[in-house]
């Protein structure tokens, strides 16, 4: 279903001890993934050159039955309106046994830190991130 979304960035996973970059899906049950192990040479800026680094010789794939559960996945949103959107939208299809959960306010004891060795409370904080 998130793959279905504009939103939707990819998701990072795989199997155990091998993580992948997964970008989109077949209907053939089959997840379409990058290797983020595999790299490509560099590219000389300063010369007009073939732009073939920047494309991949294939893309993997993997069955959805072969995946690991602990995944992360990604969306991107400009505005609070659009961010709205994709909450509507994941709420709309979330099937019956969700991935994941769409919460409307932190979770009770989020907030309930305890003070570090130096007696200081501390609650590090990006206000450009939103965990969802």
């Amino acid at each position: 279903m998130c793959f279905r979304l504009p939103q939707t960035l990819g998701c990072i996973g795989g199997k155990p001890n091998h993580a992948h970059y997964f970008i989109g899906y077949l209907e053939t049950d089959e997840l379409l993934y990058l290797d983020p192990h595999v790299t490509q040479q560099h590219v000389d800026t300063t010369v007009t050159a073939d732009d073939i680094s920047y494309h991949c010789d294939r893309i993997n794939r993997m069955k959805f039955s072969g995946l690991d559960p602990s995944l992360a996945l990604a969306f991107a949103r400009k505005t609070e309106i659009e961010f709205d959107d994709l909450i509507a939208k994941l709420k709309q299809n979330l099937p019956s046994k969700p991935m994941f959960e769409i919460c409307q306010s932190n979770p009770f004891d989020i907030h309930n830190q305890q003070p570090h060795h130096h007696g200081v409370l501390t609650l590090d904080s990006d206000d450009d991130f939103e965990v969802v």
